[in-house]
C-alpha cells in the first residue's frame, strides 16, 4: 500500500464529531480560541473535527460589522473540516453606528433574546442549525459538542439530538449561563428573561450525555440545574515553541513596561489596580518611567471609558491600544517587563485564558489584587509570577526590586511539570479520553 493510501486508511479510521462554534479564527476572539486549540490534537487522538461557525473578516474584533466575503465556505483538510456559513447581518446590526437608535437596539435585542427560548429561526445563525441537520444526515458523527457562548447553540444540540437520537450531545460551557452570579435580575424584565432562560437551559441540557466546563467551580454552580456527569476541560495553552525555563524582568534600564492583555469586565477591580500603578509611579518617578499598557479593554466601551477616566492625569504613563491580532502581541509580549493581572469579584475558582498566553510568555506576572483561590495556586505551583493581596505588599515588592534589580532572587524557574498539565495537548488528550469511555 502507498503512503498516500495509508495516510488516506487512516482518516477514514477516524471518528466523526461536529462542534458548533460561534467563535472560531480569523475573528479575534477569546471564545474562539479553545475550539481552534482542540482542532490541533483531536486528530492525533483519533477524532476528526468537523466545525460549523459563522464567516468572520480577519481579526475581526465586532460582532455586527459587514462581512467581506459572505458566502458559504467549506474547507476539507486531512485532520478536519470547517464549514464557514455566511452571516446574516440584521437591521438591528446596521443601526449600531447611530447612537440615537440606541433604545430601539436594545428592544429588539430583548425582544429576540425572548423568543429565541422558543424558536432556532429567530437567531441570526440559524443557519448553523440546518447545516448541522445536513452533516448529520450525510456523516457517520458519533459526537456533537455546542460550545456556549451564545447558549442558544445548546438549543440546536437539542433538536439535533431529537432528530438523531444515536447521537452524543455534549455542551461546553467556556462560562456560566444562568447560574452566573453576575447574571442581570434588577428589574422585572430582567427577571422574566432569567426565568425563561433558566427553563430552557434546563431543557436543552436534559437531552446531552455531560457537559463541558472549564473548572470544578463552575461545574459546582452548573450542576444545579444540568443534572449530567461534568468533564473539566480547563481553557489551556498552546505553543510551538518549547516552554521558558525560567522568567526575570530583565530590566536593563530605567524605563519599566507593564502590560495587561485582553478584555476588562466590569466584575474586575481595575481601579485600585491603577490607583496602586500611580501610587507607584508617584514614588519613583525621579528615577524611573512606568511605561503602561492595555490591549484589547475597548472590548465594552464603557469599561474603557471609566478606566482612562482614572488615568487621565497620567498620559505619559497609560497608554491604550486597540485589540490586535495574536502574531501582533508577540512583541509587546516581548518588550514587557512584567504582565499585569487582576482578580475577579467574588471568582476565585476561574482560570481566565490570559494567564495561560502569561505563563509561557517568559515574563513575570503581576497578580494584584489576589483572589487567594484557583489562579493565585496556579501562580504559585507553576512560579510564574509574584502574588500581591494589598497595596502594601505590591509597593514594597518595588521598593526592593527597584534597589536590586539584578538579584538572583527576582529569577523564577519555571514548574514546567506543573505548567505542562494545561497544556492543550494534554487537555485534549484527557477530553478524547472521556469521549471514548462514553461510546
Amino acid at each position: 500500500m502507498s503512503f498516500l493510501k495509508s495516510i488516506k486508511l487512516n482518516i477514514l479510521d477516524l471518528k466523526k464529531i461536529l462542534i458548533l462554534a460561534y467563535f472560531f479564527p480569523p475573528s479575534n476572539f477569546v471564545g474562539g480560541k479553545r475550539i481552534e486549540l482542540w482542532v490541533k490534537y483531536f486528530h492525533k487522538n483519533g477524532y476528526y473535527p468537523i466545525i460549523v461557525t459563522r464567516q468572520w473578516n480577519n481579526n475581526q474584533t465586532s460582532l455586527v460589522e459587514k462581512i467581506t466575503n459572505n458566502t458559504l465556505i467549506i474547507e476539507r483538510h486531512d485532520t478536519h473540516e470547517i464549514h464557514r456559513l455566511p452571516y446574516r447581518r440584521s437591521f438591528r446590526d446596521k443601526m449600531t453606528k447611530y447612537k440615537f437608535l440606541k433604545l430601539l437596539q436594545k428592544t429588539l435585542t430583548f425582544l429576540e433574546l425572548v423568543l429565541s427560548n422558543f424558536s432556532i429561526s429567530v437567531l441570526q445563525y440559524s443557519n448553523f442549525y440546518h447545516h448541522s441537520l445536513e452533516l448529520l444526515k450525510k456523516n457517520d458523527i458519533k459526537f456533537l459538542i455546542a460550545s456556549g457562548r451564545p447558549f442558544h447553540l445548546f438549543h440546536m444540540g437539542f433538536n439535533l439530538k431529537n432528530h438523531y437520537p444515536n447521537i452524543h450531545w455534549i455542551p461546553d460551557y467556556r462560562d456560566e449561563w444562568t447560574s452566573h452570579e453576575k447574571y442581570p435580575k434588577n428589574n422585572f424584565l430582567q427577571k422574566t428573561l432569567h426565568s425563561l432562560e433558566c427553563r430552557s437551559e434546563k431543557k436543552w441540557t436534559s437531552n446531552a450525555t455531560k457537559y463541558i466546563c472549564v473548572s470544578s467551580y463552575l461545574c459546582n454552580n452548573i450542576g444545579g440545574l444540568v443534572k449530567k456527569p461534568s468533564i473539566i476541560i480547563p481553557n489551556g495553552f498552546h505553543t510551538e515553541k518549547s516552554i521558558p525555563s525560567s522568567i526575570y524582568p530583565n530590566l536593563l534600564d530605567e524605563y519599566i513596561t507593564m502590560s495587561y492583555f485582553g478584555t476588562i469586565y466590569p466584575y474586575q477591580p481595575i481601579g485600585k489596580l491603577i490607583n496602586t500603578l500611580k501610587k507607584l509611579i508617584n514614588i519613583h518617578s525621579t528615577k524611573y518611567h512606568f511605561n503602561i499598557q492595555f490591549f484589547g479593554i475597548d472590548t465594552i466601551p464603557q469599561e474603557e471609558k471609566k478606566i482612562k477616566g482614572y488615568c487621565k492625569d497620567y498620559k505619559e504613563n497609560f497608554h491604550f491600544f486597540n485589540r490586535l491580532p495574536q502574531a501582533k502581541l508577540k512583541t509587546h509580549y516581548e518588550t514587557s517587563n512584567f504582565l499585569l493581572l487582576t482578580n475577579y469579584d467574588d471568582i476565585n475558582e476561574w482560570l481566565v485564558a490570559k494567564v495561560f498566553d502569561y505563563a509561557i510568555s517568559g515574563k513575570p506576572i503581576l497578580y494584584y489584587p489576589s483572589d487567594n483561590g484557583i489562579m493565585s495556586s496556579f501562580i504559585e505551583k507553576t512560579n510564574t509570577g509574584y502574588i500581591f493581596k494589598n497595596e502594601n505588599e505590591f509597593l514594597m515588592f518595588f521598593d526592593e526590586f527597584l534597589k536590586n534589580s539584578s538579584c538572583k532572587k527576582y529569577k523564577k524557574v519555571i514548574n514546567k511539570e506543573e505548567l505542562n498539565k494545561f497544556s492543550v495537548k494534554s487537555l485534549t488528550k484527557n477530553l478524547v479520553d472521556h469521549l471514548d469511555s462514553i461510546d
